[in-house]
């Protein structure tokens, strides 16, 4: 393959379950796979497998933190010397707690709305000009079936208030329907201003993967987990279908999930995001408020 042709798709979260897979599937389509990691040891070791696979493949090991604004830039700034396109910008990276703490990034953002809402936000208007210069790009939301019923709360996006009494499972819902609504508030932008950028959104189902391990679960939801992940949870490769589907054959402003029972797992396809996150008024609202979390111009 002509490596100046050859489709580049970058993937954060990537040395994860899901994000592994995802990279798997990308790579047999013929994609170089920038595997955007926090932990540049546990990418590669990632990638040294994912070689034993696919030996010609191109696969970089990029690191990056979501949830640090300093960190989004210089990965950034890494991507835009080192690289002349972008095709598929994947946010797959998540963080889920189990308890009640409230916990800050760096720069002081709740740590759901840092990782999930301003991260991918700040990222993809720092990668727009190559996004912008190549042709028919995607910028790809993972949300989650959880968003469904979420209550966002404008005036308290962040849930400065009242945290410890909803703790992170709430703020986690929260997370994601902002996200959604986000990615759509994003689509509409982009085509008002005639972008050549399709802009879409996926949800894994249930998959149990790291991310929940590392939550702090207490012994009875560890029991709850590991007895979701035998009966209830797709297997990482099935529940990373739905975002490759978003990557590869959607189209602009459509949401791909599992279409089984409750969406919990099954074949990929067209599933119906919560109706709230395709109000107008609530992305713009949205999207101006995390503009200025994350110190980015959205005019």
């Amino acid at each position: 393959m002509n490596t100046k042709l050859q489709p580049i798709a970058i993937v954060t979260g990537a040395n994860g379950g899901i994000g592994k897979n995802y990279t798997r599937m990308m790579l047999n389509d013929g994609y170089r796979v920038v595997m955007a990691v926090r932990n540049k040891l546990a990418g590669e070791l990632v990638r040294e497998e994912l070689l034993q696979s696919h030996p010609d493949a191109a696969i970089d090991v990029l690191t990056v933190d979501m949830g640090s604004l300093s960190s989004i830039k210089a990965f950034s700034k890494q991507v835009t010397e080192k690289y002349t396109r972008i095709d598929v910008l994947a946010h797959n990276a998540g963080v889920y707690f189990f308890d009640n703490k409230r916990r800050e990034s760096a720069d002081g953002i709740e740590l759901n709305i840092a990782i999930h809402v301003v991260g991918p936000y700040v990222l993809t208007m720092h990668l727009l000009p190559r996004l912008k210069e190549t042709q028919g790009s995607r910028v790809i939301t993972m949300s989650s079936s959880e968003h469904h019923g979420a209550e966002l709360d404008l005036s308290d996006l962040q849930m400065t208030e009242g945290f410890e009494l909803r703790g992170n499972m709430i703020a986690y819902s929260r997370s994601k329907y902002a996200a959604l609504a986000l990615s759509h508030a994003m689509g509409r932008q982009f085509a008002a201003d005639g972008l050549d950028i399709q802009v879409l959104a996926a949800h894994p189902g249930i998959s149990i993967t790291g991310i929940q391990h590392k939550g702090n679960p207490t012994f009875m939801q560890r029991c709850a987990i590991w007895i979701c992940g035998k009966v209830l949870a797709a297997t990482p490769t099935q529940a990373a279908k739905s975002l490759y589907m978003a990557s590869t054959v959607g189209n602009m402003g459509e949401f791909y999930g599992p279409t089984g029972f409750k969406e919990m797992k099954g074949k990929a396809g067209l599933v119906q995001p919560d109706p709230g996150t395709l109000d107008k008024e609530v992305g713009a609202s949205l999207m101006s408020q995390v503009a200025a979390l994350g110190d980015i111009d959205c005019k």
